[in-house]
């Protein structure tokens, strides 16, 4: 990390429950992780992948951006829209693709997501 200029980071769920649920891993590390990088004072960009019944939930959105109001390196937060884009990977390896059935956000969802962020950093991109 002492090598890197610039980190991008995803948090896909600040819930630790929810987050393991959609990546079949604690969210421990990746917290842990965006702590330490605050702690160098080096730059980081958050990414939030916004998946439709998976994390949108709106309380949760809103504790994920209090997490990080405060860190002093999020130069930016990156909301990324889920899509279907990356399933042929998974047929490739001829496994189950989980989220097979999950259609991408609304833009009623994404903006609702777009508009909580903003009320704690200053540059927001919905990708």
């Amino acid at each position: 990390m002492e090598h890197t200029d610039l980190l991008l980071l995803d948090v896909k769920h600040i819930d630790d429950k929810w987050h393991r649920e959609l990546t079949g891993q604690s969210n421990k590390n990746t917290l842990a992780l965006a702590e330490y990088r605050e702690s160098t004072g080096k730059r980081m960009w958050l990414r939030y992948v916004l998946v439709p019944g998976w994390s949108d939930q709106l309380e949760f959105i809103e504790q994920w951006a209090q997490r990080f109001a405060e860190y002093k390196t999020v130069d930016r937060v990156e909301i990324i829209p889920f899509h279907q884009l990356g399933m042929h990977k998974w047929q490739l390896m001829n496994l189950e693709y989980p989220l097979k059935d999950t259609n991408s956000p609304s833009e009623e969802s994404k903006q609702v997501t777009k508009a909580i962020f903003e009320k704690y950093f200053n540059n927001v991109i919905l990708k």
